[in-house]
């Protein structure tokens, strides 16, 4: 049976279903996932169209599921559209700055 996770805002903890988990990663995982971030963030700016494609497609995505974007950013305790934020204004102002 397949459930998604669900965070509670306030807490920091993920559901599934009626059961609530709480998530402590070490650092070697964080350490993982801001790798996948920073590398999506690569592919994203980078030359290669096919991979800026999946990259904007993985930022944007709302899907919750393991190894999306809000999971990961969930899992790391930092909101995904602060990120999005932040992308979107450097991307902006890399191209300004190339013209």
């Amino acid at each position: 049976m397949h459930r998604e996770n669900q965070r509670d805002p306030d807490s920091g903890h993920y559901g599934f279903g009626a059961m609530i988990v709480t998530v402590t990663i070490t650092h070697a995982e964080r350490d993982l996932w801001i790798a996948v971030i920073l590398i999506a963030v690569d592919d994203l700016t980078g030359k290669d169209p096919g991979y800026a494609r999946d990259a904007s497609d993985w930022f944007h995505s709302s899907e919750q599921n393991v190894g999306s974007f809000i999971w990961v950013c969930h899992l790391l305790g930092v909101e995904p559209t602060a990120i999005r934020r932040g992308l979107t204004l450097g991307i902006s102002e890399t191209c300004s700055q190339g013209s």
